[in-house]
């Protein structure tokens, strides 16, 4: 540091090399934030699209598993079966007609059929529309004997390579009963295409560069195709953490792994119920990391500066300092034992030979310091008084404390609002730490304790801890404690605090977790919008779901393709008219992402898929597909893109002058207002999600007490939905059907396994049958806290 700068300059060097850690400290901390928000937001986007794909894969196997049942129920098939059965030349003549009615009234219904295989109780392939399995043995064959084994409308599925045809197969086999003597006949085995699966884990619209849905059943065998290993379908083995956890405690996870090719990825995986079958949705690492790893490699670049600066500083600080100082001080000693004239006969340089040399002017300005000082101390108390005025005026409180190097702990300050929150002045908590302590809720005093001992020693410089306080009157409230930690003289450590009264909002966000956790069970077993379109008699079929999505209501609208092009917006409409023009013509499946205009003039963002259905002379008929509402997933990808943005300029902000800390604190009560107030409007969603579902569905807690129900179900218990809280099964049905009820919630809960039923039901004085699904629902500790159940009456 060169000698001719003054003690001042070298002191305002180095006080802003020392200013640099904090702002180094809060650009880190900006920086795990940022990647903690990144992960969880990726996380909650790959779990909504494993269970988007779920359903859509649940839907399209449900529908394949009801037409082999369809067609074990024909008449004709069963007729021809027993005529064949009897022997002789019956038995040809009817492997003809059974070969021709497939042709032609059969495998036309689905266009991955890849054939349609009768075979006699036997085990001998009667009838096949692929002459590779006509007069086969079959009898040892695993889809036969399982098939065979099957009460009528049951089914077995089993995916296979078939070296006959060199395709991967799904095949589904159920058994043919004789409705004349209820006698087995033999087995219908219909073998599709394993590729319609793959193009449901291959659209990968909005998963980037390495994003991937792959399904994998319970021997970590992938079943479909693989973005990077070609011809992995039924060939990669898959042990993966997302898979063990799968396939030993029959358990979803969300979280960063390592996949079947050993990368770190963020995945979700979900469980396809019945077919012992895992969907995972999962994207690299790196790739989903990429937006905060520069922010890293700066922050860790700006760290290093900033230590070695403010190293390099204090030594050379010390070196140029230290001498003068020396001199100096023996000046002192020297001119308080009567040596006046001493200080002239220094010959320092800088500021403190200037000193030296002035320091007999000294007396004469003390009479007017004295005056100056008193005039500040008057300012001082002026500006304390208004300073106390402000902290009274906000909703949080502030304290101060001052650890000394023996360990004595004592408050210095404590702001008036603290009896607001916490039923108690100031000067109670003054009096030391143990009477602050006393007013915390015994579950959370050994956590506070030690992270104030934490602080207290120097071991952490930042703690942001949430606590319950009991007030003296008994009643419970939540704050968040945010404490910073600086070094002072003497090996002091000075802690400030800010408290903030966050009851309301763990009251919201409770209710909102118990909102979510009914939502995504009901969600399991809901429908996507689905749609069909007959060209042409341009008759448009729209579920109920997805009028909800264009804000319509089926009872006052009627769809067509002209007015589902008007919901289309401007800019996307010629394209999606194109589109649909190039699919029919080419006899292709479709699938885009558009934008659509509701009614209320909203703007939402779908996603659609379509597929083609001809007749049998070729020509295009009809048109059917899914609508997904992507509409939250864009604007996630919109504000992990404005996060990044606005990530260096918040990082800024931060560094700002202390005097802006009560308009921080405003802003910060104002979002947690917002954030509160969107908590609440989130749970009226859910609530008005519940209500629209055509299914009756209800809530009991873990003794089969009803928590809740929706409306649908409350209109069949003559009773409005609030009331069912508090209630028992024995208040609404004879005890019978009550007692039965109430042991298969047990049973449920205690396998912790959801179950479909088919069970007796009283509506309206009558006893019908309904289908029921009733799922154990768990907490966020994995605990089994009550019982989820959605069922409808069977036609």
């Amino acid at each position: 540091m060169n000698s001719s700068l003054s003690t001042r300059g070298k002191f305002l060097i180095f006080t802003l090399c020392i200013s640099l850690i904090p702002i180094a400290i809060i650009t880190t901390i900006y920086f795990l934030n940022a990647r903690s928000t990144l992960k969880y937001q990726i996380l909650e986007q790959l779990r909504a699209v494993a269970e988007s794909k779920r359903l859509h894969m649940l839907s399209l196997m449900e529908r394949i598993k009801t037409q082999t049942i369809d067609f074990s129920s024909d008449e004709f098939i069963r007729n021809c079966m027993r005529r064949a059965l009897r022997g002789g030349s019956f038995y040809h003549d009817e492997a003809i007609r059974l070969n021709k009615y497939f042709s032609e009234n059969k495998q036309l219904l689905n266009q991955h059929f890849i054939a349609i295989i009768l075979v006699d109780k036997y085990g001998k392939v009667i009838s096949s529309t692929n002459l590779n399995f006509i007069d086969k043995d079959m009898s040892n064959n695993d889809i036969f004997t399982q098939g065979i084994s099957k009460s009528e409308g049951k089914t077995h599925i089993k995916l296979h390579y078939l070296s006959s045809l060199n395709t991967n197969c799904i095949l589904i086999s159920t058994p043919i009963i004789s409705q004349h003597n209820a006698g087995l006949l033999g087995v219908i085995i219909n073998v599709y295409n394993l590729r319609f699966l793959n193009e449901i884990t291959t659209d990968r619209v909005g998963m980037g560069e390495t994003g991937e849905v792959y399904l994998v059943n319970r021997d970590k065998v992938m079943l479909t195709e693989s973005r990077f290993i070609e011809d992995a379908s039924l060939k990669q083995k898959v042990d993966t953490e997302p898979i063990r956890a799968f396939a030993e405690n029959n358990e979803e996870i969300v979280g960063i792994y390592k996949d079947y090719r050993g990368i770190p990825v963020i995945g979700a995986s979900m469980i396809i119920p019945g077919y012992n079958w895992v969907l995972l949705a999962e994207i690299d690492e790196a790739e989903a990391f990429a937006p905060v790893r520069i922010l890293g490699i700066v922050t860790l670049i700006f760290g290093v500066v900033v230590a070695a600066l403010v190293t390099g500083a204090g030594v050379i600080f010390t070196i140029s300092v230290s001498g003068p100082i020396k001199d100096l001080k023996d000046a002192v000693e020297r001119f308080a034992d009567g040596d006046l004239n001493y200080p002239e006969k220094i010959r320092c340089k800088g500021d403190i030979g200037l000193l030296a040399r002035n320091f007999h002017t000294i007396a004469e300005r003390l009479l007017k310091e004295i005056v100056e000082r008193k005039r500040v101390e008057e300012m001082l108390q002026h500006t304390d008084i208004e300073l106390r005025q402000v902290l009274s005026s906000i909703s949080d409180y502030i304290w101060s404390a001052e650890v000394d190097k023996k360990g004595t702990f004592t408050y210095r300050y404590y702001s008036p609002v603290v009896e607001k929150i916490t039923g108690r002045p100031p000067e109670f908590y003054v009096r030391g730490p143990e009477h602050w302590l006393g007013t915390l809720h015994p579950e959370d005093r050994t956590r506070l304790e030690n992270a104030l001992i934490r602080i207290s020693v120097g071991k952490s410089a930042l703690e942001e801890e949430e606590y319950r306080i009991i007030k003296p009157d008994g009643t419970i409230r939540w704050v968040r404690d945010s404490i910073v930690a600086k070094k002072g003289e003497n090996e002091s450590i000075h802690l400030h605090g800010v408290v903030s009264d966050i009851t309301e909002y763990k009251r919201a966000e409770e209710s909102l977790r118990k909102s979510k956790a009914g939502f995504a069970n009901a969600q399991r077993i809901a429908h996507l919008g689905n749609w069909e379109w007959d060209i042409r008699e341009d008759k448009l079929y729209w579920s109920d779901e997805l009028y909800r999505i264009f804000g319509l209501s089926p009872d006052t609208f009627t769809p067509t393709y002209r007015v589902f092009l008007s919901f289309v917006h401007g800019d996307d409409r010629e394209s999606v008219k194109k589109s649909l023009r190039e699919s029919i013509c080419k006899r292709k499946p479709y699938t885009n992402n558009l934008r659509i205009i509701l009614p209320n003039g909203r703007i939402r963002i779908i996603h659609v898929q379509t597929e083609i259905i001809s007749n049998q002379r070729g020509k295009v008929v009809k048109m059917n597909g899914t609508v997904q509402d992507i509409t939250e997933f864009k604007r996630i990808e919109d504000e992990l893109r404005v996060l990044n943005e606005s990530l260096e300029q918040r990082v800024a902000e931060r560094t700002t002058e202390l005097m802006k800390v009560n308009e921080e604190l405003r802003k910060e009560i104002a979002e947690r207002r917002q954030a509160e107030e969107a908590l609440r409007t989130n749970e009226s969603k859910y609530r008005l999600l519940l209500e629209n579902l055509p299914q009756k569905i209800f809530y009991k807690d873990k003794n089969s007490v009803y928590v809740s129900c929706n409306q649908n179900y409350a209109a069949d218990l003559s009773i409005k939905s609030d009331e069912i809280r508090g209630k028992t099964d024995y208040d609404f049905y004879p005890g019978a059907i009550a007692e039965k009820y109430r042991a298969d919630d047990k049973r449920i809960m205690k396998s912790g396994r959801t179950e479909e039923i088919e069970e007796n039901y009283i509506k309206d004085g009558r006893e019908c049958i309904v289908h029921t699904v009733k799922t154990p629902v768990k907490d966020e500790k994995g605990t089994v806290v009550g019982i989820l159940g959605i069922f409808w009456e069977k036609k």
